[in-house]
Formats: structure tokens, C-alpha cells, sequence
């Protein structure tokens, strides 16, 4: 596949069920997310964007129907209580900006918050003309597994860290091709 994302944590981000092992993760740290692209065109041509989109979902097949659910158990036990943390808002998956490259520092790749909820975000990156054509999106989860049920002493549920990439278009008011976005995820689980 185009785009390869993998975690800076022991795991590699997978495109099948069936393939999934568990990482383990520390609630409130950040982590990197690399997002490459395997098969760039070189040179790059000037005004090359990605959207990369960062979510979080429930990796059981009924939480995933019913995902309100879960995440109300979140934000009445923890999210709400958390929330002054981060200005107010209720954020479980957060991005953590990082230094962006100089002005005029054309080099590096540049990376841009584009959208935010509770659950996930969308960031816009544009690779330096002589650089590789990757990222590095700093990402920090503000729940432990155990947030999702009432019971104590639970092992927690694991969730799946997705991303998807695309390219977009130099012309905005051209549609984005389907097949151009790339998918993939992981199963995690975070703790103290």
C-alpha cells in the first residue's frame, strides 16, 4: 500500500483484523505517528498536500454500532472531571503541536491542525521540495481502557488507533479520487 503509518511505540499499524496485536500505551503521553509515502513522485511538484485523518474507534464490532455509549461512560467518569486540562474542551485523542520549519525553510515537511473533535483530528502537511515525503504527527490520548465500563477492576477494552491519508488535489474544487486514500490501524490499549 501508498501510505505506511506506524507508531513510536512497539506496533506496526495493519490493514486486516486478523493481524492485529495489542500495544500498550501510557494515557497523556505523546507519541509520533510517522505517515510515508512508499511510492512518491519525485520530483515533488510544488503545492503537494495530504490530508492525514487520526481517529479513534471501538475495536469490538458492537461498541463500534453503539460508540455513544462508550464514550459517555468516558466523559461522565473521566473526560468531563479532564477536560481543564485542555481549555475546557473534551478532547480523548488530542494533536500536540510540534516546532513547524522556519519561514522560508522549504525543506521540511510543514503540518497544519485542520479540524479537532473529541474522538480525533485532520491535519493538512505539505513535504519539503527535497525532503521525503512523510510527517510526524504528534498524538496524545487523554483515557485509559478501563474508561468504558462501570465495573471496577476490569482489564479494559481495546480501541483502534485509525489513520487514513489521501492526496489532495492542487485544484480544490476537484474531488478527491476514492481509491487515493490509504487506511490503516492499530489495536491499543492505555493505561496509568
Amino acid at each position: 500500500f501508498r501510505f505506511h503509518a506506524t507508531l513510536n511505540a512497539p506496533t506496526a499499524m495493519i490493514k486486516h483484523a486478523d493481524e492485529i496485536p495489542v500495544t500498550y500505551l501510557n494515557k497523556g503521553q505523546a507519541y509520533s505517528l510517522a505517515v510515508v509515502d512508499t511510492q512518491p513522485t519525485l520530483p515533488i511538484a510544488p503545492g503537494t498536500k495530504f490530508r492525514t485523518f487520526v481517529r479513534v474507534s471501538f475495536e469490538d464490532e458492537q461498541q463500534r454500532q453503539k460508540p455513544g455509549v462508550c464514550w459517555s461512560l468516558w466523559k461522565e467518569g473521566r473526560g468531563t472531571n479532564e477536560a481543564h486540562q485542555r481549555g475546557g474542551k473534551l478532547q480523548a485523542v488530542e494533536y500536540v503541536e510540534a516546532g513547524q520549519p522556519a519561514e522560508g525553510d522549504d525543506k521540511r515537511t510543514r503540518i497544519e491542525l485542520e479540524t479537532s473533535s473529541f474522538d480525533g483530528f485532520s491535519v493538512i502537511w505539505t513535504p519539503g521540495v527535497n525532503g521525503a515525503v512523510e510527517c510526524n504527527i504528534a498524538v496524545r490520548f487523554n483515557f485509559l481502557s478501563t474508561d468504558f465500563s462501570h465495573s471496577k477492576g476490569v482489564k479494559g477494552i481495546p480501541v483502534r488507533l485509525c489513520t487514513k491519508t489521501s492526496p489532495m488535489p492542487s485544484d480544490p474544487s476537484q474531488p478527491i479520487p476514492e481509491d487515493s486514500a490509504e487506511i490503516c490501524y492499530c489495536k491499543v490499549k492505555l493505561f496509568r
